[in-house]
């Protein structure tokens, strides 16, 4: 079985859901589940999860628990059954075939690569003091390559398989959040954990399944699909920076696609 897991933290977020669901269910026929937390938002889904994140944790603080710990929620309202791929808000099936992702999955976890950062030029997103090597050197006691090109979070798969390493990254997120050196990002933990678990080779998605609007060049928006300028049939949008921003021709033809 496969599932398409979304999750969000308060009523704004929440509302954005329904237009990742409607993308999913135009184009493949997977489950859904949903995760939420800190909403009245009523989700058009069978599988909702109201999760109660604790009052001490903000809101961005509480959208990196639902995400790390997605895992563990599931397991324990549902059991782990097939593969999952977890997608944020922000991110959109667009291609008929959308549902191949499931197929790349390689345990024991499988992310796509952030185009064209690295662990030295993501330093400053990650951390409000300090440089993110460091910083992971001498709060995880783990080392990293300065020129290791790091994973998007903004889509992974998992299975059973993944506890392990999601674990790692859901308690070393925790860990930062007291930090006044650490954003409240989960990209930097992400890095310790790949590190940690020796993942820094391990197999990447390729760019049409998480292709990042606006951070990546050579996105082609046609009628009822997106190509790359190479002919790549593009299987999911990611918007981290233009979402709901019409004077893209990327987004109109999104909201063309799924009739909004």
């Amino acid at each position: 079985m496969n599932t398409f897991v979304l999750t969000a933290c308060n009523d704004e977020h929440s509302k954005r859901i329904d237009l990742c669901i409607k993308a999913i269910r135009k184009f493949t026929d997977d489950n859904i589940i949903v995760i939420t937390t800190r909403s009245n938002v009523d989700i058009k889904n069978d599988k909702v999860i109201r999760y109660k994140c604790p009052h001490r944790y903000n809101d961005v603080q509480c959208s990196r628990i639902l995400k790390t710990g997605a895992i563990n929620i599931i397991d324990e309202h549902y059991g782990l059954d097939g593969r999952y791929c977890y997608i944020d808000n922000d991110v959109f099936a667009v291609s008929d075939d959308s549902s191949s992702i499931f197929d790349l999955y390689q345990p024991p976890i499988t992310f796509g690569s952030d185009p064209g950062k690295t662990v030295a030029k993501f330093s400053g997103y990650a951390m409000r003091k300090g440089k993110l090597q460091d910083k992971i050197r001498e709060k995880f006691d783990i080392d990293v390559d300065l020129d290791w090109h790091i994973w998007n979070g903004g889509l992974f798969l998992f299975d059973k398989q993944s506890h392990d390493f999601l674990n790692t990254w859901y308690n070393y997120t925790l860990a930062i959040f007291d930090d006044k050196e650490w954003s409240d990002r989960d990209q930097g933990t992400l890095i310790a954990a790949v590190w940690k678990h020796k993942l820094e080779s391990h197999y990447t998605l390729p760019r049409e399944y998480n292709w990042l609007h606006k951070l990546q060049g050579g996105l082609r928006p046609k009628d009822d699909h997106f190509d790359t300028k190479w002919g790549d049939r593009v299987r999911f949008v990611h918007f981290p920076i233009t979402y709901g921003d019409d004077k893209y021709k990327s987004w109109k033809t999104l909201m063309g696609i799924l009739e909004c």
